[in-house]
């Protein structure tokens, strides 16, 4: 089950990368044809609260 569409993971990883340190880069990048190999390896864990979710995105690259 996706909870995320393609273009909306793209766009949270492409922030996700833009926080990172100098020097680091997310191991698959942000390319669109690289989208797809996120779901495999990303966990997504729904907290809900009385105003809302948010979503706890877990990338784990372990047995890759």
């Amino acid at each position: 089950m996706n909870l995320i569409n393609p273009t909306t993971l793209q766009n949270i990883l492409r922030n996700v990368s833009l926080q990172l340190p100098e020097g680091f880069d997310l191991i698959l990048g942000t390319k669109t044809e690289n989208i797809y190999l996120y779901y495999e390896i990303i966990k997504v864990t729904v907290v809900t609260k009385v105003h809302g979710i948010k979503l706890i995105i877990n990338v784990n690259f372990e047995g890759c």
